[in-house]
């Protein structure tokens, strides 16, 4: 029982990582997913069995903004679940689906509520901010798994209007505020996501347009290669 209750909620993060590399690795999708299955069933776990220790742990700007991949994960892990046993799965995983975009919009509104609206300090602004705001557009790579694509072009593009003051925002605190603990340092490789998420979003809810691709990928090679040489 102390795995489950020490378990930090980080971990969602490498959960969600998991997921990616079996749709990537199909050969060894099976072993991806059963081992990202085990850790989300010990999260939800710690949800019901010390529900207080978790509340506290996501009383936190960091733990909050990185806990939008445990519902990230949830809409990845519906796809793994879909055609496991027809037809019965595929109404489960569809649920699972919506039920990690609830999330994930919730996670996005008390954000926004406790950390922007009020108590907003610029130098409490980190990469991981994009997890909140870019975080919906998995739901825009997903939907075509339960052929809702109208409905990705949604969500892909509220995470591609949130990116703009985001990446204003964000930018501006790396620039104009570049001394972070070295706890927080490590943020800094979600610049290398921004953009990819958001092209893969696109990619499968539209029509390719070949322009829009090359404007992203320059700026996102901008963005890397300029922080890189500030560090």
């Amino acid at each position: 029982m102390n795995i489950i209750k020490n378990l930090p909620l980080a971990i969602t993060g490498l959960i969600l990582a998991i997921f990616s590399l079996g749709k990537i690795f199909t050969d060894f999708s099976n072993v991806f997913f059963i081992i990202g299955t085990t850790l989300v069933f010990l999260i939800i776990l710690k949800l019901v069995l010390y529900f207080n220790r978790f509340y506290n742990e996501l009383n936190n700007l960091i733990a909050l903004s990185t806990f939008g991949t445990f519902s990230m994960t949830l809409m990845l892990f519906s796809t793994y679940l879909k055609p496991l046993f027809l037809p019965i799965s595929q109404n489960i995983a569809l649920g699972i689906w919506i039920l990690g975009i609830i999330i994930h919009l919730l996670i996005l509104i008390v954000f926004s509520k406790n950390y922007v609206l009020n108590n907003f300090n610029v130098e409490n602004v980190f990469a991981s901010w994009w997890i909140v705001y870019i975080g919906i557009t998995m739901a825009a790579i997903t939907a075509p798994a339960f052929n809702l694509s109208q409905y990705g072009f949604i969500f892909f593009g509220i995470g591609f209007i949130l990116m703009i003051p985001t990446l204003i925002l964000v930018a501006y605190r790396y620039i104009k505020f570049n001394q972070i603990e070295d706890k927080n340092k490590p943020f800094i490789c979600i610049y290398t996501a921004l953009f990819s998420i958001l092209i893969v979003g696109y990619v499968n809810s539209l029509t390719i347009n070949s322009i829009f691709l090359c404007i992203t990928t320059y700026v996102h090679v901008f963005f890397i290669f300029f922080q890189f040489i500030k560090q």
